[in-house]
C-alpha cells in the first residue's frame, strides 16, 4: 500500500481530497445561514441550546481555514517569471 507522499508525488501535489472537503463545507454554510435566516427564531433555539451547538459554531471557522491553506498551497505553487 503506497504511502500518502507518494500518492501526492503521482499527482504532481494535485489533489482533490480538500477541494470536496471544501465543496462539502461551503454547503454547510450556505444551508446554516438559510435555515438561520428562514427560521430564526427556531435555529436559535434548535442549534444553539442543543448538545450539538459546536457543529453549528465551527462550520465557518472551518470553512475559512481550510480555504486559506488551499489558497496557499495554490500560491506556493505558481510560478512568477
Amino acid at each position: 500500500m503506497p504511502s500518502i507522499d507518494v500518492k501526492m508525488a503521482k499527482a504532481s501535489g494535485y489533489t482533490s481530497g480538500f477541494d470536496y472537503l471544501r465543496i462539502g463545507l461551503s454547503l454547510s454554510v450556505l444551508l446554516w445561514h438559510s435555515y438561520s435566516v428562514a427560521n430564526f427564531d427556531e435555529s436559535v433555539r434548535v442549534f444553539w441550546g442543543g448538545p450539538a451547538r459546536a457543529l453549528p459554531a465551527a462550520i465557518l471557522p472551518m470553512f475559512f481555514a481550510l480555504s486559506g491553506f488551499l489558497v496557499a498551497g495554490s500560491l506556493a505553487r505558481t510560478r512568477l517569471h
